[in-house]
């Protein structure tokens, strides 16, 4: 099965990406003056983990806004993810599903206003550090490698908010126009541990469309479905919830190879990639890059 492990180069243990994402927020958190870091995200978020890290290091109070109420009674050895938060100083706050959701859709001054309001000098960062702002990152990050791929290959990328495949696509294009390339790339793949396909979809394509929209490409959306292609896979498991194939194929590969890969995403990745092998879904002429986004194994 041709397929390629590409690890990111920022040796960060929450992931490259997740460095890239807050690397864009940081002139503007700085210019705000904000001393309260606010981010939703699942109790296993690498988001939440890179933020607290960062957040110490700058002297900064964070605040994650964690999804499952149903956590609440646990203990530190139940919730590792949230003792590992806590002991780099995160409060955590754990919401019910439809108000965390309400959080990433409205923002938490509208939702959740009284602990908006009870906190010194506020920023929020979006559910997966999403946005213009993280692309911006995310494809100066890519830019730095994708240049020197083989033209041929196709890049594989795990999907959450689908920022990170949107940069990489993104990148890759505009790597692929400096270099003077009469043709697009190939598209780039994306698996996604969700049941709605459209809904997929528009996580990536939207974020790449709006990005060429405000670069005044004509049709950006047709663009966008040339340089991307994301597949819901529901049977897997969902993100935190490894399923028993994604945790075989992980031991699998790390057996033949020694490289530890993180179940939730890049492992998640793999598993989707294989199982599509298996059934005849993908060219198997073609050379795939599986990009390893990093974080917790």
């Amino acid at each position: 099965m041709p397929i390629t492990i590409h690890p990111l180069p920022n040796p960060a243990p929450w992931g490259a990406n997740k460095a890239a994402k807050l690397a864009s927020y940081w002139p503007e958190i700085e210019a705000t003056g904000a001393r309260t870091l606010v981010v939703p995200g699942g109790a296993y978020s690498n988001l939440l983990w890179a933020l607290a890290a960062i957040g110490q290091e700058h002297g900064l109070t964070t605040v994650g806004l964690v999804r499952g109420d149903e956590l609440k009674g646990l203990t530190m050895a139940q919730t590792p993810g949230l003792a590992r938060l806590q002991a780099l100083g995160m409060q955590i706050e754990l919401l019910d599903r439809p108000t965390y959701r309400s959080v990433c859709k409205q923002g938490p001054a509208t939702t959740i206003p009284q602990l908006w309001d009870s906190l010194d000098r506020p920023y929020f960062i979006p559910e997966g550090a999403s946005g213009p702002l993280a692309l911006v990152g995310l494809i100066a990050e890519a830019k730095t490698w994708v240049g020197d791929l083989n033209p041929e290959v196709q890049l594989v990328v795990p999907v959450g908010t689908g920022a990170t495949m949107a940069g990489i696509a993104i990148a890759r294009y505009e790597a692929w126009v400096s270099l003077g390339q009469g043709t697009l790339p190939p598209p780039t793949l994306g698996f996604a541990p969700f049941r709605d396909q459209a809904y997929c979809t528009s996580l990536v394509l939207d974020q790449i469309s709006n990005y060429f929209t405000d670069r005044g490409i004509a049709d950006p959306m047709a663009l966008a479905i040339q340089l991307a292609k994301v597949i819901a896979v529901p049977d897997l498991g969902r993100y935190g919830r490894p399923s028993q194939a994604v945790l075989a194929s992980v031991a699998n590969h790390k057996a033949s190879t020694g490289q530890q890969l993180n179940p939730i995403y890049s492992g998640f990745c793999l598993a989707a990639l294989e199982a599509s092998f298996e059934r005849a879904e993908l060219d198997p002429r073609v050379h795939y890059v599986l990009v390893d986004t990093g974080g917790a194994a």
